[in-house]
């Protein structure tokens, strides 16, 4: 449908930057990169609420001290309303694999959210961040 909350993820808040301990800021020292690369939703509207069904996905880029394996990203969802008041925070966590013979893994998700409207606002007006935080 054309009404639906805006998915977005800061720009600052779509990469997180991995260091070896001790070289925080090395670019040197760089264990991987996580990057949000795409995201995506769909709504329904059942009376007062809205069910956004929301996906990102996104790679891991491994830096020079990077190494082949599993690794995880953490990510925070927040929904606002059309005032800015938050409706509901969700923490949790993406596992991303990098192939022995890559340096680059990608991973997908999605989810579903379901959050109250309030007369007289406009579903474009809500918002719902991702963010690797």
């Amino acid at each position: 449908s054309p009404t639906c909350p805006q998915v977005v993820a800061w720009p600052n808040e779509k990469l997180k930057t991995v260091y070896q301990n001790g070289h925080d800021g090395d670019a040197n020292f760089i264990v991987y990169r996580g990057e949000i690369t795409k995201l995506s939703r769909e709504c329904h509207v059942y009376g007062g609420r809205v069910v956004v069904k929301y996906g990102y996905a996104g790679r891991v880029l491994l830096g020079p001290k990077g190494y082949p394996g599993s690794f995880t990203l953490p990510v925070s969802v927040t929904a606002q309303d059309a005032y800015q008041a938050q409706l509901a925070r969700n923490r949790g966590s993406v596992r991303v694999t990098v192939p022995g013979d890559q340096t680059v893994g990608y991973f997908s998700m999605v989810r579903e959210i379901s959050l109250p409207v309030r007369t007289g606002t406009r579903l474009e007006d809500y918002k719902i961040f991702v963010a690797l935080k």
